[in-house]
Protein backbone atom coordinates (compact mmCIF):
# COMPACT_ATOMS: atom_id res chain seq x y z
CA UNK A 1 0.00 0.00 0.00
CA UNK A 2 1.78 3.59 -1.21
CA UNK A 3 1.06 6.44 1.29
CA UNK A 4 0.54 9.64 -0.59
CA UNK A 5 2.58 12.77 0.70
CA UNK A 6 -0.47 14.20 2.52
CA UNK A 7 -1.35 10.90 4.24
CA UNK A 8 2.57 10.37 4.96
CA UNK A 9 2.88 14.19 7.23
CA UNK A 10 -0.08 13.35 9.20
CA UNK A 11 1.19 10.03 10.26
CA UNK A 12 4.11 11.29 10.85
CA UNK A 13 2.80 14.08 12.62
CA UNK A 14 0.64 11.59 14.63
CA UNK A 15 3.50 9.57 15.76
CA UNK A 16 5.33 12.73 16.96
CA UNK A 17 2.38 13.50 18.88
CA UNK A 18 1.94 10.08 20.54
CA UNK A 19 5.87 10.22 21.62
CA UNK A 20 6.37 13.26 22.33
CA UNK A 21 2.75 13.81 24.52
CA UNK A 22 2.51 17.04 22.80
CA UNK A 23 -0.31 18.31 19.83
CA UNK A 24 1.17 19.48 16.71
CA UNK A 25 -1.10 22.35 15.00
CA UNK A 26 -0.15 22.97 11.64
CA UNK A 27 2.75 20.68 11.64
CA UNK A 28 3.86 21.17 7.48
CA UNK A 29 3.39 25.14 7.96
CA UNK A 30 5.49 24.78 10.98
CA UNK A 31 8.82 23.04 9.53
CA UNK A 32 8.30 25.04 5.85
CA UNK A 33 8.74 28.07 7.79
CA UNK A 34 11.81 27.24 9.47
CA UNK A 35 13.42 26.10 6.69
CA UNK A 36 12.13 29.46 4.62
CA UNK A 37 13.94 30.90 7.99
CA UNK A 38 16.79 28.56 7.53
CA UNK A 39 17.28 29.70 3.89
CA UNK A 40 16.81 33.57 4.61
CA UNK A 41 19.66 32.68 6.95
CA UNK A 42 21.85 31.26 4.65
CA UNK A 43 21.23 34.00 1.97
CA UNK A 44 22.58 36.73 4.37
CA UNK A 45 25.97 34.56 5.80
CA UNK A 46 26.91 33.96 1.73
CA UNK A 47 26.24 38.16 1.39
CA UNK A 48 28.48 38.38 4.39
CA UNK A 49 31.03 35.83 3.11
CA UNK A 50 31.11 37.39 -0.25
CA UNK A 51 31.70 40.96 1.56
CA UNK A 52 34.70 39.44 3.13
CA UNK A 53 36.28 38.02 0.40
CA UNK A 54 35.94 40.78 -1.63
CA UNK A 55 37.42 43.03 1.44
CA UNK A 56 40.20 40.11 2.29
CA UNK A 57 38.94 39.40 5.37
CA UNK A 58 37.54 36.19 5.15
CA UNK A 59 39.83 34.44 6.97
CA UNK A 60 39.23 36.91 9.76
CA UNK A 61 42.64 39.02 9.32
CA UNK A 62 41.92 42.55 8.51
CA UNK A 63 45.12 43.10 7.46
CA UNK A 64 45.28 41.04 4.40
CA UNK A 65 46.16 42.44 0.90
CA UNK A 66 43.32 42.41 -0.77
CA UNK A 67 44.75 42.84 -4.15
CA UNK A 68 42.31 42.40 -7.30
CA UNK A 69 43.11 40.50 -10.60
CA UNK A 70 45.10 42.23 -13.09
CA UNK A 71 42.19 43.59 -16.03
CA UNK A 72 43.40 40.92 -18.74
CA UNK A 73 43.31 37.45 -16.18
CA UNK A 74 40.55 35.78 -17.40
CA UNK A 75 38.37 35.12 -20.70
CA UNK A 76 41.30 33.01 -21.46
CA UNK A 77 40.47 33.40 -25.52
CA UNK A 78 43.95 31.43 -26.84
CA UNK A 79 45.27 27.70 -26.17
CA UNK A 80 48.86 29.89 -25.30
CA UNK A 81 47.07 31.96 -22.93
CA UNK A 82 46.00 29.03 -20.84
CA UNK A 83 49.83 27.78 -20.87
CA UNK A 84 51.11 31.59 -19.58
CA UNK A 85 48.51 31.82 -17.21
CA UNK A 86 49.33 28.12 -15.48
CA UNK A 87 52.99 28.71 -15.61
CA UNK A 88 52.39 32.05 -14.00
CA UNK A 89 49.83 30.46 -12.06
CA UNK A 90 51.88 27.00 -10.78
CA UNK A 91 53.55 28.61 -8.00
CA UNK A 92 52.18 31.97 -7.39
CA UNK A 93 50.09 31.83 -4.08
CA UNK A 94 49.31 35.08 -4.15
CA UNK A 95 47.55 34.96 -7.81
CA UNK A 96 46.08 31.67 -6.32
CA UNK A 97 44.56 33.78 -3.56
CA UNK A 98 43.48 36.32 -6.01
CA UNK A 99 41.91 33.97 -8.51
CA UNK A 100 39.98 31.98 -5.57
CA UNK A 101 38.64 36.18 -4.31
CA UNK A 102 38.09 36.88 -7.99
CA UNK A 103 35.58 33.59 -8.64
CA UNK A 104 33.76 33.45 -5.37
CA UNK A 105 31.96 36.11 -6.93
CA UNK A 106 30.66 33.84 -9.66
CA UNK A 107 29.46 30.81 -6.95
CA UNK A 108 25.69 29.50 -7.70
CA UNK A 109 23.38 27.61 -6.26
CA UNK A 110 24.22 23.92 -7.45
CA UNK A 111 27.52 22.63 -8.50
CA UNK A 112 26.96 22.12 -11.75
CA UNK A 113 25.90 25.89 -11.76
CA UNK A 114 28.61 26.67 -9.76
CA UNK A 115 31.08 24.99 -12.65
CA UNK A 116 29.20 26.74 -15.66
CA UNK A 117 29.32 30.22 -14.11
CA UNK A 118 33.32 29.95 -13.32
CA UNK A 119 34.14 27.95 -16.05
CA UNK A 120 32.30 30.95 -18.10
CA UNK A 121 34.34 33.32 -16.86
CA UNK A 122 37.63 31.84 -17.31
CA UNK A 123 37.11 30.23 -20.45
CA UNK A 124 36.19 31.95 -23.71
CA UNK A 125 34.00 29.63 -25.51
CA UNK A 126 36.25 28.69 -28.56
CA UNK A 127 38.91 27.70 -25.81
CA UNK A 128 36.44 25.96 -24.03
CA UNK A 129 35.59 23.63 -26.81
CA UNK A 130 39.52 22.75 -27.20
CA UNK A 131 39.19 21.00 -23.53
CA UNK A 132 37.49 17.92 -22.16
CA UNK A 133 37.68 16.46 -18.64
CA UNK A 134 40.15 13.80 -19.73
CA UNK A 135 41.22 14.96 -22.86
CA UNK A 136 40.93 11.23 -24.36
CA UNK A 137 38.19 11.06 -27.45
CA UNK A 138 39.12 11.00 -31.13
CA UNK A 139 38.70 15.52 -31.17
CA UNK A 140 42.04 15.54 -29.79
CA UNK A 141 41.34 17.90 -27.26
CA UNK A 142 43.13 18.81 -23.96
CA UNK A 143 42.63 17.40 -20.98
CA UNK A 144 41.26 19.93 -18.40
CA UNK A 145 42.01 17.79 -15.42
CA UNK A 146 45.85 18.53 -15.64
CA UNK A 147 45.60 22.56 -15.45
CA UNK A 148 46.40 23.65 -11.69
CA UNK A 149 42.94 25.60 -12.54
CA UNK A 150 40.88 22.47 -12.44
CA UNK A 151 42.65 21.32 -9.07
CA UNK A 152 41.76 24.69 -7.58
CA UNK A 153 38.48 24.43 -8.59
CA UNK A 154 37.74 21.04 -7.37
CA UNK A 155 40.37 20.09 -5.51
CA UNK A 156 42.22 16.91 -5.75
CA UNK A 157 39.95 14.43 -6.63
CA UNK A 158 38.26 15.48 -9.98
CA UNK A 159 36.62 12.06 -10.60
CA UNK A 160 33.76 12.79 -7.64
CA UNK A 161 32.84 15.78 -10.34
CA UNK A 162 33.24 13.76 -13.63
CA UNK A 163 29.26 13.90 -14.30
CA UNK A 164 29.19 17.39 -14.13
CA UNK A 165 30.57 17.95 -17.64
Amino acid sequence: MMIQGNQFVSKCQRNIERVCNVKLKNFSDRIFTALEEVKADQKKLKKLFLQHVKKGTANGNDNVNAESLPRDTFRLTSLEAVDDFERSFVDNTSLKTQVVKHLVAFDGRTVVEDTRRKLEEIFSNQVAERYNLSGKGNKQKRAFQQLALCRLLFGKNISFYAPVF
